[in-house]
């Protein structure tokens, strides 16, 4: 396929993936208008947790959503996607703090309902989340630890966020509904499963040995690796690998 059309083909189904749970919700019996900024609110929040799923399979590395754009882009995207995100999701509070702060309840998580609670704790830790991402060169943050704890966090996060939804129940309150968004939950956060521990797996089946070690120009040095026991992998000119050595493929 030309890669100007993979290109915008996978920004299309980007595009579809993040808005066609929304326009299911309004399918079926909706609630009646809590007016515009009300409304407004609710389509922020939607939007956000769709964002936020799809943050996810950003991050999985599939060689054919990537290969269009290269995976350098494709982080720079998601970077760029979770502080939007995080923008909209705290927008959606303001909005609802300002227009309408009975329906959030008590602040006191021991007296406000469950699912309240929960849509405040995830807000906080994307917020963790985007600033460790974003500071952890200054801190000097391990990158293991860091890339770990991420993902963990991410996915707490997301089901936390999700079960605000769900329990919330505007514009979920069929049983088909509250699936739908469930399933659709589940889905992203079995990608973290995928890429944190079965892709590593098949890595650690199939390891390469160093071969030689040469010396270039500078500090520049030049690796040539054989695979033991495959066929190894495809590569172009142009595209770079991460190696771990002599040590496990579930540590970068």
């Amino acid at each position: 396929m030309n890669p100007l059309l993979s290109a915008v083909s996978w920004l299309g189904a980007y595009l579809v993936v993040v808005t066609a749970p929304l326009f299911v919700l309004l399918l079926g019996p909706v609630p009646p208008p809590g007016g515009f900024w009300w409304d407004f609110a609710m389509a922020l929040g939607f939007a956000a947790l769709a964002m936020m799923g799809v943050q996810f399979i950003l991050t999985a590395r599939f060689r054919r959503a990537t290969m269009p754009f290269g995976i350098d882009i494709i982080y720079y995207f998601h970077r760029f996607l979770a502080i939007f995100a995080l923008a909209i999701a705290i927008l959606h509070y303001l909005i609802i703090r300002i227009d309408n702060p009975a329906a959030l309840g008590a602040a006191n998580p021991l007296d406000a309902p469950a699912h309240m609670s929960a849509g405040r704790v995830a807000i906080v830790l994307f917020v963790l989340l985007v600033a460790s991402s974003l500071a952890r060169r200054g801190f000097g943050i391990d990158y293991d630890l860091w890339r770990w704890t991420h993902a963990l966090v991410a996915a707490i996060a997301f089901a936390l966020a999700l079960w605000h939804v769900i329990g919330t129940g505007y514009y979920v309150g069929t049983d088909w509904k509250r699936a739908l968004w469930t399933g659709y939950g589940l889905f992203w956060i079995a990608l973290i499963g995928h890429v944190r521990v079965v892709r590593p797996w098949r890595m650690l089946r199939n390891p390469y040995r160093v071969a030689e070690v040469r010396r270039e120009r500078g500090d520049a040095y030049t690796l040539a690796l054989e695979p033991e026991g495959h066929e190894g992998i495809r590569f172009q000119p142009g595209q770079f690998v991460w190696l771990t050595l002599g040590a496990s493929p579930f540590a970068l």
